[in-house]
Parts: structure tokens; C-alpha cells; sequence
């Protein structure tokens, strides 16, 4: 027997096992789905349910929001230091601007003698 023809043999042996024809798996499905579809009634108690889980968890959260306000009040009254105005902001780093020109000032003028500005 020639190769040619055994590779014909087994290619045609194995042919019908690649044309099988296979059901859908979705088939089974599609007939179970409309018996499990919720009705109108069970959606609106669903709606129900959920809006008020949904007011409720608000309202928590809104009292919980509250609560940490007045935490953070009185943290902030308890402070050993307390915020600074924008004035004194302002006036604050003024001061270290002309402190820090003073200290540039007097490191530059440390490499110079007195006696080049009298001649």
C-alpha cells in the first residue's frame, strides 16, 4: 500500500467524527428561562426594598458625616496650635524672606575686604 493512500484511508476514517453535528448548549436553556423571569410584582417589591436600603444607608452615612464634623471641631479647638490668619501667614513669610537676605547678605559680603570699597 502506498503512503499516499493510507493517509486517504485515515483522513476519510475520521471524517464523519469532524461533520458531527452538535445541540446548542443554550438550547436546554432558552426553555427554562421564561419560568424563571420575575414578575412585575416581585420587581417592584425589589425596587421597593432597594430604596429603602438606599434611604436608610443614607440617613447612617449622614449621621455618621455629622458626628465627624464635630470631632474635627473640637480637634481642631484642642490644638496646641492654632491656624494662622492670612495676615500673619503673610507677615510669617515676609519675615523669613528678609531673614534669609540677611543671612545671603552677610555670606557674600564675608569673601570682601573693607579696604576695596575705600580706594
Amino acid at each position: 500500500m502506498r503512503k499516499g493512500s493510507l493517509f486517504l484511508v485515515l483522513l476519510l476514517s475520521f471524517a464523519p467524527m469532524l461533520h458531527a453535528e452538535e445541540t446548542p448548549a443554550n438550547a436546554n436553556a432558552n426553555a427554562v428561562e421564561p419560568a424563571l423571569e420575575p414578575s412585575a410584582e416581585l420587581n417592584a417589591r425589589l425596587a421597593t426594598i432597594e430604596a429603602q436600603s438606599a434611604k436608610s444607608q443614607l440617613a447612617k452615612l449622614q449621621q455618621e458625616n455629622q458626628q465627624l464634623r464635630q470631632l474635627l471641631q473640637q480637634q481642631e479647638e484642642q490644638s496646641l496650635f492654632p491656624k494662622l490668619t492670612e495676615q500673619q501667614q503673610w507677615f510669617a513669610i515676609g519675615g523669613g524672606v528678609g531673614a534669609l537676605a540677611f543671612m545671603f547678605g552677610v555670606l557674600v559680603a564675608r569673601g570682601r575686604r573693607r579696604s576695596q570699597w575705600l580706594n
